[in-house]
């Protein structure tokens, strides 16, 4: 028998290094953060899925046979997406298009049946857009909750397959990096074989800075630099070369090696065109100051916005080090070792 209800919360990601490049072979390293994204599953008399996405302002029942064209639908315009045919930004031409076609997608492939319908409800403290991981957090948790509502009981590696399919769709062909360090929580080295070594976080200080919402997706920002990786293929290995030194550094809680290779991966990142003019000069004022930064993210190839950067500093010293602060927001987050989990205190 279902349970009567389950909530779970996923965490927020920020990207360290091999952003892009992990596409072209490069492992990357990324950590969860204590920023979070919760999806609450709950049965419903009528025989329909509800959907009350409240950050999309967004709420009504659809039926199954209607989620299911839907998806259909879907899954031949992310088809034509591969063959060349159309943007990533014609695939899923809604915000709130995602978590339905994940809802849908759980359904038919767990063969869920649903003799009452179902309401999702989904809260969200991950700003979207900013390269925190935002769309995998939403995946990774409606699918949990799901996954514990439905009494399925998957693994998360039998739910990464199923994360991975709905992240493509947002994002063109994902790595898996942000819907695995979401679900698993702590600081992590995944590769592009999809395996995955846990590392151990020395508690390096680091603020969020967010410098708004890029005007460019993630889908167009990653099809930009697939372009140059191909004509240019050595800039693979000097990314590859700072994921191996800062994996070190972390490992050996080397804050002076680590600093450097942050900023060593900021200069890739601006080298590739993925870093606006506007940002570049923030990020330099933080280096002006010994204070090493980095847009975490696909960033964006254009607008002056490229989501959130990262600094490895008190949020003080963050204040002291820039000139100005309008139109930045600075944040303080921390490491999440515990990833996707259920709600207890919400049942």
């Amino acid at each position: 028998m279902p349970l009567k209800q389950r909530t779970a919360r996923a965490p927020a990601k920020l990207i360290l290094t091999g952003e892009h490049a992990i596409l072209h072979g490069v492992s990357a390293i990324a950590m969860a953060i204590n920023i979070y994204c919760e999806s609450t599953v709950s049965g419903q008399s009528l025989p329909r899925v509800l959907f009350d996405l409240a950050n999309l302002n967004h709420k009504r029942a659809r039926t199954l046979h209607h989620l299911r064209r839907f998806k259909a639908k879907v899954q031949a315009d992310y088809h034509r997406f591969l063959e060349g045919e159309h943007s990533i930004r014609k695939v899923l031409t809604e915000p709130f298009h995602l978590l339905e076609y994940t809802a849908t997608a759980f359904i038919d492939k767990l063969n869920v049946k649903m003799h009452d319908g179902l309401s999702v409800h989904t809260h969200s403290a991950i700003p979207s857009g900013y390269g925190m991981g935002s769309s995998a957090a939403a995946i990774v948790s409606l699918n949990f909750a799901l996954n514990q509502y439905t009494g399925k009981n998957l693994s998360l590696d039998a739910l990464f397959h199923l994360n991975l399919a709905a992240e493509n769709l947002q994002h063109g062909q994902s790595s898996g990096l942000d819907i695995y360090v979401s679900a698993h929580g702590g600081c992590i080295r995944f590769c592009h074989d999809k395996t995955a070594h846990l590392l151990h976080w020395p508690d390096f200080p680091f603020t969020l800075i967010l410098t708004g919402q890029p005007a460019s997706t993630t889908g167009e920002c990653v099809s930009h630099t697939r372009a140059i990786f191909q004509k240019e293929p050595t800039r693979i290995q000097a990314f590859q070369e700072v994921s191996d030194r800062m994996a070190e550094a972390i490992e050996q809680a080397d804050f002076s090696a680590f600093k450097a290779a942050i900023s060593d991966n900021q200069n890739l990142l601006e080298d590739l065109g993925v870093v606006p003019t506007q940002v570049q000069a923030l990020i330099r004022q933080l280096k002006n100051a010994d204070i090493a930064a980095k847009i975490c993210g696909a960033g964006a190839i254009s607008g002056e916005a490229a989501g959130v950067v990262l600094a490895f500093a008190s949020k003080d010293e963050i204040t002291q080090a820039l000139q100005s602060l309008k139109g930045l927001e600075l944040r303080e987050a921390h490491l999440d070792m515990q990833g996707v989990r259920i709600d207890s205190s919400i049942m």
